[in-house]
């Protein structure tokens, strides 16, 4: 099997190698398939399942896709205006050092 990753990189290979045993474990090794249609169906079925549908617990127990859709909206989330700076436009000046006096 050839790397996924970059060239030498252990970490890429592994992860791609647990995921495709896991792949096999679950779907391909469970039944005798009749036609590649019927194998083909199966794999959409089972990523949409993996990644949409199936509880991490790392990540709190959501699917992988809300995990990722929450993270970049949060991210993506306007900053609130903070208590004493209601304008965002216009930085407070409460924390700025003092502008030197040239003499």
């Amino acid at each position: 099997m050839a790397s996924v990753g970059s060239v030498a990189n252990f970490y890429d290979n592994a992860v791609a190698r647990a995921l495709n045993g896991t792949f096999k474990a679950e779907l391909i090794h469970r039944q005798t398939w009749r036609t590649r249609d019927q194998v083909e169906y199966s794999i959409v079925e089972w990523i949409g399942w993996y990644n949409h549908r199936r509880l991490h617990s790392t990540i709190g127990d959501v699917p992988p896709a809300e995990y990722e859709a929450n993270h970049y909206r949060s991210i993506n989330t306007p900053r609130q205006p903070m208590p004493g700076n209601p304008d965002l436009t216009k930085p407070s000046t409460a924390h700025q050092p003092k502008e030197r006096q040239s003499h």
